[in-house]
């Protein structure tokens, strides 16, 4: 297994999400085949097959349970990463946030970067690039600018902290010319489907211009 090292970040980068998220489209309870759907793009995103990054197995936690969590050992490629999603936790942000710690260890492994933070700079850095892939450009700069205010900058020979940090890659921009994001994208397929079943739906019968029951 990894080994993490302290974990200073991680209540600011809750607290940045939750300024960002809190009560949007992105933190709306998905259905549980949305979910699916939703990670399934993402993996099979230009982004995530390009740089190699491996395909987490996504199970849920019991039904009791109010906390999410990916598990990795980056460094054995054939054991499958996990992600596994908390019943409250089925939402688009939850996927982008555990989908980031598996892209996380894969672009900083710890046997060349030593033991990282779960929510270092690491992280945040793999995290931007994969909210602007799922939510989109706009929900991507609105985390970084919070990021910036809330979570503290630290010197790069901060104590535990690699003293090298490579840059994570951004997403193509012509996979996603609008910028708009996976998940907006899923939702916005579905609302146009949706039109199109109503406007294409037998017409109910009237008499009299009455609705005949």
């Amino acid at each position: 297994m990894i080994t993490i090292n302290r974990d200073r970040d991680k209540s600011s980068v809750y607290y940045a999400e939750s300024v960002v998220f809190d009560n949007t489209l992105f933190d709306s309870p998905l259905h549980s085949d949305d979910f699916i759907a939703l990670a399934n793009s993402l993996f099979a995103h230009d982004w995530w097959e390009r740089h190699g990054i491996p395909i987490p197995i996504i199970e849920p936690t019991t039904s009791k349970d109010t906390t999410s969590y990916a598990l990795t050992q980056c460094d054995n490629p054939h054991i499958d990463p996990i992600i596994r999603i908390a019943p409250c936790h089925i939402t688009a942000h939850t996927i982008a946030h555990e989908a980031s710690h598996i892209a996380q260890y894969h672009f900083y492994k710890p046997s060349s970067y030593g033991p990282i933070e779960s929510h270092g700079r690491e992280f945040r850095a793999t995290y931007l690039s994969v909210v602007e892939i799922v939510l989109g450009e706009k929900a991507a700069h609105d985390l970084r600018v919070k990021f910036t205010e809330f979570v503290k900058v630290r010197p790069e020979n901060d104590p535990g902290v690699p003293g090298s940090v490579m840059c994570v890659p951004r997403p193509k921009r012509e996979c996603d010319p609008s910028g708009m994001g996976l998940y907006p994208m899923m939702r916005l397929r579905q609302d146009v489907e949706d039109i199109r079943k109503l406007h294409t739906a037998p017409r109910t019968p009237r008499l009299n211009g009455a609705i005949a029951l």
